[in-house]
């Protein structure tokens, strides 16, 4: 829950601790670094990691990664609370529902 993809539990939880939704953000990634480098190698010597499928998709999140912050710094904090609170909902709503 904490590892890669925990950004739904520990930004909500920096935001309580006082961080701004931006700063929550990039720093639920910076603490994401040290877990998926973990995993990867882990994953490596068991032959779990394809390169050609991780080069492609890592390619498109980097970009997106990119254009997400820049969009993300141009939206208010309260908007982007409300936003990632209607995310929060919907990954919820898919849980219950088995979908």
């Amino acid at each position: 829950m904490f590892g890669v993809g925990g950004g739904l539990i520990i930004v909500p939880g920096l935001v309580a601790l006082g961080l701004a939704m931006q700063s929550a953000v990039g720093t639920s990634l910076a603490i994401i670094i040290p877990t998926a480098l973990s995993g990867v190698y882990t994953h490596y010597k068991y032959g779990n990691v394809d390169f050609r499928v991780m080069l492609v998709v890592a390619l498109g999140a980097i970009i997106g990664a990119q254009i997400g912050a820049v969009i993300a710094e141009r939206i208010s904090a309260d908007h982007l609370k409300k936003m990632f609170g209607v995310l929060i909902i919907l990954v919820g709503l898919n849980m219950i529902l088995g979908k």
